[in-house]
């Protein structure tokens, strides 16, 4: 059961999984605590650190597997959103990363990936839509680096929102072409994703104060206020259809009230991301680790 590791600034999420081509069974899971500085925007910044804790957690939860899949989700993760003329096959990666260096004045030394989103057609011309990523190979060989460290070969390293439009396509969670938002809801900060016609749209991030009992009908507020913004937009977009459901996920105990004063206060159906129909596992929950269970879908 090869492994599947989310990276985020302050945490990594640990999953063991089964994989086959339409499910996914999970047997293990646990969460791995990071302090500030051990990550940063260029990778890992204390290997030492970051190494002691994720051998320490994996033993402490008798996992022994040797392969593993990598979910980036901080800041040495760059995303733009690029519209291309549509080019033969073999051409669009050099496309692709010829805009991101020249759009983001990156140096030679990223590694660029993408996804085709869709086609459009402007002035008799197709055009592609395409998620283009980027990340430093010192970044990339940081996390790596950890992995060998610890014992774990890496074979697959995706990022969390290349992870999220997997998930939520094989996800029962878009009612036909209705524009709907997954919000994925950290201690830190709060990714918000939209979706429609099936189709990833848009993500923006959000970050978030610190919360604690004086301050958290305030806090819930501001996070009602940032999810607000993205109906908005929704209202801008060439349908002017609004956003028909809300489905939150993530690993932040304020998970239920959110959803209930969300959905109260915006009056759009919101709940919690329903357990997809490919994943079977332990009854604990699966919340906090859907981005890794994301990543460790086949495409």
């Amino acid at each position: 059961m090869p492994l599947s590791i989310e990276i985020r600034l302050k945490q990594m999420q640990v999953v063991q999984t089964a994989v086959t081509k339409n499910r996914i069974h999970y047997k293990k899971t646990c969460s791995v605590p990071m302090e500030d500085g051990w990550v940063d925007a260029k990778g890992i910044a204390d290997p030492v650190a970051v190494a002691f804790a994720l051998n320490k957690a994996l033993q402490d939860n008798g996992i022994k597997e040797k392969k593993c899949t990598l979910c980036i989700n901080n800041p040495s993760v760059i995303y733009r959103e690029l519209t291309i003329p549509k080019v033969d096959d073999k051409r669009v990666a050099f496309v692709v990363r010829s805009e991101m260096i020249a759009t983001l004045d990156l140096t030679h030394d990223y590694i660029v990936d993408f996804v085709i989103l869709d086609e459009t057609i402007e002035a008799h011309k197709t055009h592609v839509r395409i998620l283009a990523v980027a990340i430093a190979e010192r970044a990339l060989a940081s996390y790596i680096d950890i992995c060998t460290k610890v014992g774990l070969k890496v074979d697959v390293v995706e990022t969390a929102t290349t992870s999220v439009i997997k998930l939520v396509s094989k996800s029962d969670i878009l009612e036909g072409t209705d524009p709907t938002i997954v919000a994925d809801i950290e201690n830190e900060i709060m990714k918000i994703y939209l979706f429609e016609n099936k189709s990833y749209i848009l993500l923006r991030n959000t970050k978030l104060n610190t919360v604690d009992s004086k301050n958290k009908i305030e806090w819930i507020g501001d996070v009602e206020d940032d999810i607000n913004k993205m109906m908005q937009f929704q209202f801008t977009r060439p349908s002017h259809i609004g956003v028909k459901r809300i489905v939150i996920y993530g690993d932040h105990p304020l998970i239920p009230e959110i959803r209930d004063a969300v959905s109260e206060s915006l009056s759009v159906e919101t709940l919690l991301y329903p357990k997809p129909d490919f994943l079977s596992g332990r009854e604990e929950s699966y919340l906090p680790y859907l981005n890794a269970i994301g990543a460790a879908l086949r495409k």
